[in-house]
């Protein structure tokens, strides 16, 4: 692709974006962030940071791995204990992410499934905690998990819906820490909240994938222009 057919293609898209844009019709979303893979290893301080870029949403659910390829239980990590209930007391929700984050661990039998979930309680109570909301690694679960799963939690979070109570609630799922340049992703994730007609939208991020300054700025521009929006139809 040569740089003159990159730039009309561009300017097109900038176009079309910001007659969108100025339309009034939309309907504002709830934004739920989901913050996956939260555990010791990343440390305090960059949690801390990524949960303050998004403070803005309605809701911030944690994704939290209670025992990290079997090496990190988070009951043996007091700090960070400490800050996950500062985030409960918040009214932030702290959500189980698996057991060990090991491959497709749910994609599994009934068996395996059952004896997961009860060493994910197990951490997690050693650590003061009852997660009521799940997200399997990586989205994937087998049908046996699903149904044990089911069974425990009264809130699943899968890719394409959450299911809750076994009601499922279809939304878009948007990761900002994945795909490429500011530039790009940002004007992306803006059109997707513009013309996706549900009322539930869903930022996904992951801890590995916001590590770089490119991923917490793409993050911290959308949440601006989240908060200019609401201000521009709230006046």
């Amino acid at each position: 692709m040569n740089v003159k057919y990159k730039i009309a293609t561009m300017g097109i898209f900038s176009f079309f974006f910001l007659l969108l844009y100025s339309l009034h019709g939309f309907e504002e979303k709830e934004i739920i962030v989901e913050i996956h893979d939260v555990s010791p290893g990343y440390g305090v301080q960059k949690i801390e940071k990524v949960v303050s870029t998004v403070s803005y949403a309605d809701e911030i659910i944690l994704f939290v791995i209670p025992n990290r390829d079997e090496r990190e239980p988070i009951s043996s990590y007091p700090d960070f204990v400490k800050l996950l209930e500062k985030y409960e007391r918040r009214g932030m929700i702290i959500g189980a992410h698996g057991y060990t984050h090991n491959g497709f661990e749910f994609n599994c039998n009934r068996s395996t499934a059952i004896k997961l979930v009860e060493k994910s309680d197990e951490e997690f109570i050693k650590a003061g905690f009852y997660p009521t909301v799940f997200c399997p690694p990586r989205y994937r679960m087998s049908g046996e998990a699903f149904e044990v799963v089911r069974e425990r939690y009264s809130e699943i979070h899968l890719f394409w819906r959450i299911i809750v109570h076994n009601r499922s609630i279809y939304s878009i799922t948007f990761d900002p820490g994945r795909g490429g340049h500011p530039k790009v992703i940002l004007p992306l994730i803006k059109l997707s909240y513009i013309l996706y007609p549900g009322k539930t939208f869903r930022v996904s991020i992951h801890m590995g994938y916001v590590t770089n300054e490119e991923s917490m700025k793409t993050l911290k521009e959308f949440f601006e222009w989240i908060k200019q929006r609401h201000h521009r139809l709230d006046s």
